[in-house]
């Protein structure tokens, strides 16, 4: 995978990045563009998606070149000294120390494709010293050494730090990558007429290909434009109004093609149509494929534009999937509801399509709520800013905790108004939490149908965060409170999750009273009170062991046994600095010996879920409360 790419000169003077290096840094698997219009960030992907660019992989230490060139360099001078043979005079003497000298020059190049020459030099150097041979000459007076002893002595050097140079490089090759992009302009439907009553329409050319290779890959001051277009007519632009002519070929070609289709259908039925059987049909007098699924049959436009764009999506991704792809995608957001948003990002993260990144740009704030449920991913924010009097676009690497991000988008989650129902919580963790204690025992209880029939957020539920006390902002019940947020407004179908703190304990405090509010409006069945302080409380004894061992790096680090009523109703921050001696993190979020919580609640949270594998990794409480909020999911789902 890229993990850098260093700008080209020709557009360096343009953008604003890493000063130090002028070069994207920490790319994923996925990469995110987001910034306002005119930000730059569409011109970037489509100039990455045109030039051949430098880069830099993952799984490549660059300064390591440089490091085992000296290392061996020193060897075989060091070999030489402890044999009495550093003052020879022979032939073979001076060509072995030329090409010590020539290790110790090589100067080491961070992007490929030129980084291969720097490797591929010192495999040059290896492979001399492999064949080296002393064979005449006379060591220093008292000292005669075993010629044949230091041959194979340097040999055996040679093919240590041979196995230290990446394969790829002894092969002599670096990936091949394939580029794709897909433009704003795309569908399923062919748009050119083939005659003026305007009823007729050629289903062969791709409009939208070549008006995106007319407006941004050809020069407009060309005095052959022609010939400018036709230069970059084999770049893979997909728009999707190829694909019925591409599906009929293959439909009609051998058995192999005709399978490829239906796995490609199969990859749809079980990614978006819960399992229903899907096949694509280029019927016969038509220009627009007809879609079945199950029995039900329909042209594509009447299917609805999100899964037209799904598809045209999809579709180059899914037959390129084993190529080493960069995919360039102009706003995928384009027609999905935010259900379909989300399943999109999660299908395209599945390990089936590991050897592919995703470049995208987005204006849609759906996508960086997904990146804190995966790990793999990156957001780049654009801005125009002004520099020297030219205006120049700037790139920050920034985590989606950053606030600016939605206000560059400009707007505000909207998926809580379109699914079935919501479930408040007062934060992050809790969301996180919730959604693993919920993956798990869906999980178990799907089995092999998990990714076809589980439930899924921004589609079959939201949640809406409320912050503790924030909750007094709105309002529950019926009444004309004008100067609270009306949640029923927001969505009919509520849950409500609430930490326990010390309200049992405090049976009059705020909290509890608040509690008993929300009883009282909602129902007892949609108000869950957490059997314990806070959500990191419900965390199962093994878990919360794990995670502290993960946060320490020690997986062997000495924690006493204590069961889970311990600290079921303690600060988890005191609890554990209280009772794990040996720590080297600080847990506390105060100075306060016994009343602290976890610090860093959303690091801590992410060491302790990447503990729950199972059900069995769930405590009882986590179970109970895991169990009772799908229940309500699914109720509200009902047709």
């Amino acid at each position: 995978m890229i993990s850098e790419i260093h700008l080209p000169e020709e557009i360096r003077s343009q953008y604003l990045c890493d000063p130090k290096t002028d070069a994207i840094t920490n790319l994923n698997r996925v990469n995110i563009f987001i910034g306002p219009n005119n930000s730059g960030k569409s011109r970037l992907l489509r100039f990455l998606f045109k030039i051949i660019f430098e880069y830099q992989l993952d799984n490549y230490d660059y300064k390591s070149i440089s490091s085992l060139a000296t290392n061996l360099s020193n060897d075989i001078e060091n070999l030489l000294h402890q044999n009495h043979i550093a003052s020879l005079g022979s032939a073979e003497h001076s060509d072995i120390k030329s090409m010590a000298e020539g290790l110790k020059s090589i100067i080491p190049t961070q992007y490929f494709p030129a980084a291969l020459s720097s490797w591929q030099q010192l495999q040059d150097l290896i492979n001399d010293l492999l064949i080296f041979d002393f064979k005449g000459g006379s060591p220093e007076k008292g000292h005669e050494g075993d010629f044949r002893s230091i041959n194979i002595r340097l040999q055996i050097l040679a093919k240590n730090y041979m196995l230290k140079i990446p394969e790829d490089v002894i092969n002599g090759h670096l990936p091949k990558f394939t580029k794709i992009y897909a433009p704003i302009l795309r569908g399923l439907r062919p748009i050119q007429l083939t005659n003026a009553t305007g009823i007729q329409f050629d289903g062969t050319m791709d409009s939208y290909k070549w008006r995106t290779l007319a407006d941004y890959f050809t020069e407009k001051n060309s005095k052959n434009p022609a010939t400018e277009r036709d230069k970059f007519s084999s770049f893979e632009i997909t728009s999707g109004l190829h694909l019925y002519e591409e599906i009929r070929k293959k439909l009609l070609g051998t058995r192999a093609q005709r399978q490829e289709i239906e796995s490609f259908e199969d990859f749809l039925s079980k990614s978006f149509f819960q399992g229903k059987t899907v096949s694509l049909t280029p019927q016969d007098g038509e220009d627009c494929l007809l879609i079945t699924i199950d029995e039900e049959e329909k042209l594509i436009y009447d299917l609805g534009d999100g899964i037209q764009m799904l598809i045209a999506l999809l579709y180059p991704l899914f037959f390129n999937r084993d190529q080493q792809l960069l995919y360039f995608i102009e706003e995928p957001e384009l027609s999905l509801h935010p259900g379909f948003q989300r399943l999109f990002i999660d299908t395209i993260m599945r390990d089936e399509f590991k050897n592919v990144q995703f470049f995208l740009t987005t204006h849609s704030n759906h996508f960086l709520d997904m990146t804190l449920d995966h790990d793999q991913i990156s957001i780049y924010n654009f801005r125009q800013e002004k520099k020297d009097d030219k205006t120049i676009f700037s790139i920050t690497n920034t985590q989606n905790e950053d606030i600016r991000l939605l206000e560059n988008l400009g707007v505000r989650n909207s998926s809580v108004f379109l699914s079935n129902c919501t479930i408040w919580v007062e934060g992050i963790t809790d969301r996180l939490y919730l959604n693993k204690y919920m993956e798990v025992l869906q999980k178990e209880e799907l089995q092999g149908n998990y990714e076809v029939e589980r439930l899924k957020e921004d589609l079959h539920f939201s949640y809406i965060e409320y912050g503790g006390n924030n909750i007094t902002h709105y309002s529950f019940d019926d009444d004309d409170q004008w100067d609270k947020i009306k949640a029923a407004r927001i969505s009919k179908k509520i849950l409500v999750v609430v930490d326990q703190d010390s309200t049992q304990s405090k049976p009059d405090s705020a909290k509890s009273r608040r509690i008993q509010r929300l009883k009282d409006h909602l129902g007892e069945n949609q108000v869950v009170v957490l059997p314990c302080r806070e959500i990191e409380n419900t965390l199962s004894v093994a878990t919360l062991k794990a995670a502290i061992r993960k946060k320490e790096n020690n997986q062997e680090l000495v924690i006493p046994n204590f069961t889970e009523k311990a600290y079921q109703n303690e600060y988890l921050g005191s609890f554990i600095e209280n009772k794990v001696l040996g720590l080297t993190k600080r847990y506390r979020s105060s100075k306060s010996t016994d009343t602290s919580t976890i610090i860093k609640k959303t690091e801590f949270c992410k060491a302790a879920i990447s503990e729950i594998n199972s059900t069995a990794d769930l405590s009882s409480s986590a179970h109970q409360i895991a169990s009772k909020i799908l229940a309500f999911i699914k109720s509200s789902n009902k047709n």
